[in-house]
């Protein structure tokens, strides 16, 4: 018995995501860019309602961001070595696309989410990033994805934690001697609270503000909204 149309469609759409992946995977910035374009397709694709493309999608949600947390320092480090930015804006673009999907984002898993906050938090403070070819584009999408589609509540929670390990003395004794590490999640935090005002203590249903002696980063939020007030007064 021969199968019908529409099974004949939606495998087909199987086996080009598929194949799209892999051209992703072999992790050639310029060629990456052909595979990419097939995915945008069908993530807009899995934006309607009737359509099935969504649920072949979210079969291979950790493979798509697992490619493109890899596709991202690749295309990044090769616009820096002299070639156009275009493949990154298309990794920034595929991802913004896929973390618009809610049921797509929320098949992420958590290890490869983490990946890629951590990726995209490297390049968000890269201080070459803005002298890169269309590198105010390139800084705007690192901010939309960071604040909009990636879940600002486990970033606070990380940051948290990492503060809580250190502990206050450690922390003193760190920005004395310019710790890299410490450094880098200061200005995260500063980048989130400049960005998202007071509505930032939204985001910390990880964190127990009732803890006993408060948690550090509360702090640190308070400290940030204080300098962001008296910047705009002045």
């Amino acid at each position: 018995m021969p199968m019908p149309i529409w099974y004949l469609g939606r495998w087909r759409l199987v086996l080009q995501t598929r194949e799209a992946l892999d051209i992703v995977a072999l992790g050639l910035p310029e060629q990456s860019v052909e595979g990419m374009k097939v995915i945008c397709h069908e993530l807009t694709q899995a934006v309607d309602p009737e359509s099935s493309v969504l649920d072949d999608l979210i079969k291979e949600a950790y493979r798509l961001v697992s490619c493109l947390s890899v596709m991202v320092p690749k295309t990044f480090n090769f616009s820096l070595a002299g070639a156009s930015s275009r493949s990154c804006k298309y990794a920034l673009n595929t991802l913004m696309q896929t973390f618009q999907i809610k049921r797509l984002a929320h098949a992420v898993k958590e290890g490869t989410l983490d990946n890629l906050i951590t990726e995209l938090l490297l390049w968000l403070l890269d201080e070459r990033v803005p002298l890169m070819d269309d590198g105010s584009q390139l800084l705007k999408a690192l901010k939309v994805l960071m604040l909009n589609p990636v879940d600002l509540d486990r970033i606070l929670q990380s940051v948290h934690i990492y503060l809580q390990e250190l502990g206050m003395e450690e922390i003193r004794r760190r920005a004395g001697a310019d710790d890299k590490p410490l450094r880098m999640v200061k200005t995260v935090l500063h980048e989130l609270v400049k960005l998202r005002g007071t509505a930032i203590k939204g985001h910390l249903s990880m964190v127990p503000i009732d803890a006993e002696p408060q948690p550090i980063i509360l702090a640190y939020i308070d400290l940030n909204l204080q300098l962001g007030f008296e910047y705009h007064v002045l």
